[in-house]
Parts: C-alpha cells; structure tokens; sequence
C-alpha cells in the first residue's frame, strides 16, 4: 500500500487486482488491467472549506504527478467529484502537478462526503474520500417560527444560544421563593404578575401556576393531568408546558413548587422542585420558568422571552410529557416535545440544559415619511381630496420585509383605518422608494383636525418601527365642489414596486435572494433575487428532508431585479427552502407554509 495513501475508511478499503476493480469503503469502482507495482498516487492536499450558514463549499487539492513507483504520469485525463455517491462534475484541463479547485453549492445543510477521482490515460482511477459536516445538523436549527413569530432556540441554535443558568428560589433548597400551596391533585392558582406580560399581541397582569407543570399568563381556571399535543384545543389555553404531565406536588413525599420575583433582574421565577410524578412512583422533576419583562428585555413585536431550564430530570421525561407554548385559541405554537416525540429541530430535554422562546429581538432600520403635497390641508363640508408622498427606505445592509399602512386620529379621539394598506414589501438595502397617493374625506366625516399617520412595521402583531404624520382640517363650510361619499385611496401601486425596482436597479451591485413575500404563505408567494451580471440561473425548492419540490427557473437571464411565483397549493404544510444559484452565486432563505 502506498505509504502516502490516507483512507478515512481504513479497513474497508480494497485492491482487487483479478477483478480489476478498487474501492473505498462502500464505493467500488472497475477499472481496466492495472499493474500492482505501478499505481498513480493520490491527489494530495486536500481541504474542504466551509463557513456556516453559508452553503458553498470550496474544494482544493493537488493533482498527483507520479505513480507509485516513481514512474511520471504524462498526462490527466479528467478529475471527478462526487458528493454523497453522486457525480456532481467533471473537470478537464487537469495537468499532473497542477492545482485542482471546485466549488459546490449545496442544496441543502447536511452530511455532505466528497470524493476526488483522478482518470489518466494509463492507469484508470485512482479515488479516496473526505467526509465534512457542511453547516450545523438539523438540530442546531431553532423550532419554529409558528405562524405568529415565536421560536424555540435550545442550547444548540444560534444566535441565541441559550445558557443553562440555575436561579434557586425553593426555601427547601436556600431560596427566597414563596410556596403555591398545592394541597389537592390537578389544581391551579393565579397570581398577579409585578409587570405586564406580553404574550401572543396581548397584555396580560396575571399569571396562573398549575401543578402539573405548566404556566399560563392571564387567568386560566382548572388543570388537566392528560398531557396531550399543541396547539391543541386540549388541555389549559394560553399554556407555557415546561413539563406537562401528571404531576403530584400535593404527596407529602414530593417536593413543592414556588414564586418568586426577581426585582433586580426584572423577571418572574416558577420553580417546580423534586416534584413527583403521579406514575411512575418514584419520578421526581425539577425545572423552572423564567418570564423577563418585555420593558427591559425587549423584542421587535413587544412580546416577553420565556426561558425554561431542567435540573435534575428523570429517565420518565424522554417518553413522557408535552413541552412547548401555545397561543389563546390553542390554534397557533410550537411543539418542542410530545411524549417520545421531538421536534425535528430539538435537543433532547436533559439535565442542566435550557429553552428559550422569543419573537425576533431586532427591529430592521425602515423608515417612513409622509409629505403632504399642498399643505396646509383643509378639506370643505361636503368633502374632498388631498395628495400626499408616502417614502419608505432601508437604511440597513440586508432587504427587510415588513408591512405598511397608514391610519388617522379623529377629533373624536379616535383612531380609524386603515385607510391604506397594509402592503407587505421586500426593501432591498439602501434603496428609497416613494408613492404618490390621494386621499378622499367624504361629506361625513366630522369636522375638526385630523392626524394621518403611516407606519411601517408587523401589522398583524401593531409592531411599529418608524411612523410619520401630518394634519389635515375638515372645515364646517362648504366651497360648492362635488361631495364625496366614502374614505378611497388610490394612485401609485405599492403592487408594482418590484417592476419599479428592476428599473431603478437595472445593474444591482451584487448577487442576492430576498425574503419571500408573504411568509408565511397560503399557497402562492413571490421569490425576487437580484443580478449584477447576466447569469445562468437556476432557483429550486426543497423541502425539510432535502428533497427538490420545485425548479422554478433554470436557464440564462439578464442582470437586473427579478421575480418568480411559487405555488404550495400540491405541498403540505410547513417550511421549505428555496435556493438561488447564479454563477458561482448561492442563497438560501427559508418559507413557511400555512394551510
């Protein structure tokens, strides 16, 4: 064997003069007569360069130059690669000695093994293997987004990285916490929480504590011992399941559970120490739930983080139990754990280990402007128009997604609309665009001074990142002009901003692959991607197993901005993936889809 030959599957490797066949572990390849004394060498030096979360890999080498025995190898005829048994490309123009290079983009984050397989004239195939973990396993992905935005980040998935950080508040251990007196199998209390919890859009000053492992913000009246999936109209609504299943902190052997605020810190402790479970006899379960006030620990749609940590759990809670949150109407959440069952996405539950789940943390840098065109306004009785600008720009270095719509505040005191929108849009980076629209006020609208407002920002969840306003006046005299009966807006479409933007962006100065708009989606979304160069395209979807779905283009276009439909109406629900290659150019951004 030759001593330069490193095989990562040694001991399956085999030379097989008679048969005239060589292969590597479970790769076998037949070649024409070869002598055993005159082998080419490898190709040497080789590395497989990745940087997560991008998925082009870079594979260098070096051709060989000699056989075994010394003997120069005149020519190459063709250096192969191959990823997971497959033949990904064929490179000619290889000289021995020569430096080899490929670069793959991947369809999808994996287990990726490569092989390198130089032909020459004379001695047939020479191949060996280099095996590489290309971006994080699965796992090391978040759970979730559910529809609404939350996601499950375990102690694996970035960028969060939840730390296991034990906060002791059961006085039977040292702690400060104060005792639910749990007296009676399957029972609830509530108790006011020291700062408003946002959960799900809404507000809530209460938080209800049930024995078998669960909290819930508001009032929730009633336990249930029959854990079962989520969401799930089942079970108490509004559920944070740090551990539910049939638990018993009323037995005079178990331990207890506990309260506590935590001032300093801003956050709110629900500690289930040594609790028993109902059965097995003799399962016993610690584990805790960290609330953090939304005013302190802030996220882009003013909800609050939960963070739930486990201790000391038993052998019973991989087969047992449902962890995960769910929203009001149990119809929206995330399942990180039911019964022997994880998310796809989830570490198991283990001791010293913590969950973390939160909406986005950061707010995009999206500004709005409204500018009347005529001011100041002053609308008759009868009714009437004014114009207006609406300008939005992306100040960031990446496109941001994001909805815009504009409402008014009455001289009653109150707000109405909207009376635009709101318009899901796909910004790229630091582009403006600006839309020319009218506004009706019909003949009954009250008199009096009126603030028009625009927003941009999550409409459904009435998070707000930018706005922008101006007055308009509704006056008790009429000028003759013709009345106007309702609240119309019209002019310049926000529909045709990507047409718009393959004008103004006729020569991008880069590659890129924006959000999908909307996302989530019910069944059609538009996929846009930008080109500097004219570029052969392809743009696939994938769905979680790494399975193609979908090749929506493939073939050449002009640089520029484009846009492509995607329709899931034959798919199941879901997240997909949908990859961009253009040239050497790779992106991927992930889609939900909700039926």
């Amino acid at each position: 064997m030759d001593p330069n030959f490193v095989n990562p599957n040694q001991g399956n490797f085999a030379l097989n003069i008679g048969s005239q066949c060589i292969g590597a572990g479970q790769f076998g390849y037949c070649m024409g007569a070869i002598s055993s004394s005159v082998r080419p060498k490898m190709p040497t030096n080789l590395q497989i360069n990745n940087t997560y979360p991008s998925l082009n890999v870079q594979l260098t080498w070096t051709n060989p130059t000699q056989n075994t025995n010394g003997t120069t190898i005149p020519s190459i005829t063709a250096v192969k690669i191959y990823r997971n048994d497959e033949l990904i490309a064929t490179l000619t123009g290889q000289t021995p000695g020569g430096a080899g290079q490929y670069n793959d983009a991947v369809p999808i984050q994996g287990d990726n093994r490569y092989r390198v397989l130089a032909a020459t004239t004379i001695d047939g195939l020479y191949a060996f293997t280099r095996e590489m973990w290309i971006g994080p396993s699965i796992t090391a992905l978040p759970s979730g987004p559910d529809t609404y935005g939350y996601q499950a980040y375990d102690h694996t998935d970035g960028p969060e990285l939840p730390v296991y950080q034990w906060v002791e508040i059961s006085a039977d251990s040292g702690g400060l916490g104060t005792a639910v007196p749990f007296t009676t199998d399957d029972s609830t209390f509530v108790y006011a929480l020291p700062f408003t919890f946002n959960y799900y859009g809404i507000g809530y000053d209460q938080l209800s504590i049930g024995a078998n492992g669960w909290v819930a913000p508001g009032s929730v009246i009633g336990d249930d011992y029959s854990n079962s999936a989520i969401p799930n109209s089942d079970g108490p609504q509004r559920m944070i399941a740090a551990y539910w299943e049939d638990l018993s902190p009323q037995r005079t052997n178990s331990g207890r559970v506990w309260y506590w605020y935590d001032a300093a810190n801003h956050r709110y402790i629900v500690e289930w120490n040594h609790v028993e479970q109902w059965a097995p006899l003799g399962s016993f379960e610690t584990f805790q739930v960290i609330l953090y006030d939304p005013d302190f620990y802030p996220t882009s749609t003013g909800d609050g983080r939960i963070k739930v940590q486990y201790k000391d759990m038993s052998a019973a809670v991989q087969n047992e139990g449902t962890v995960g949150i769910e929203n009001s109407e149990e119809t929206i959440g995330i399942q990180y754990k039911f019964d022997g069952a994880y998310d796809m996405h989830a570490v198991a539950v283990s001791n010293h280990t913590a969950l973390l789940y939160t909406t986005p943390t950061s707010i995009p840098p999206v500004d709005v402007t409204l500018t009347p065109v005529n001011p100041p306004i002053v609308i008759p009785a009868q009714g009437g128009t004014f114009s207006f600008n609406a300008q939005l720009t992306n100040t960031g270095a990446s496109p941001a997604s994001f909805d815009a719509w504009i409402m008014q505040y009455t001289p009653g005191g109150t707000w109405e609309g909207p009376l635009l929108g709101p318009v899901d849009l796909t910004v790229p980076a630091g582009i403006t665009i600006s839309r020319l629209r009218q506004q009706n006020v019909p003949g009954s609208a009250a008199p009096g001074v009126y603030i028009y407002r625009g927003y941009v920002g999550a409409y459904v969840t009435s998070v707000k990142w930018d706005s922008s306003s101006f007055q308009y006046t509704k006056s008790t005299t009429a000028d003759g002009g013709t009345a106007m009966g309702n609240w119309d807006n019209w002019g310049e479409s926000f529909a045709s901003f990507e047409n718009v933007c393959a004008v103004d962006l006729k020569t991008p100065s880069g590659f890129s692959l924006e959000r999908n708009r909307p996302n989530p989606f019910n069944p059609t979304t538009a996929i846009s991607y930008q080109l500097p160069a004219d570029s052969r395209v392809s743009v696939t979807v994938y769905n979680l197993s790494g399975r193609m779905v979908a090749n929506l283009v493939e073939g050449w276009q002009p640089a520029g901005a484009h846009e492509v439909t995607f329709d899931g109406s034959k798919l199941s629900s879901g997240q997909y993936f949908v990859r961009l290659q253009a040239g050497d150019f790779t992106a991927v951004q992930k889609m939900v889809l909700v039926k």
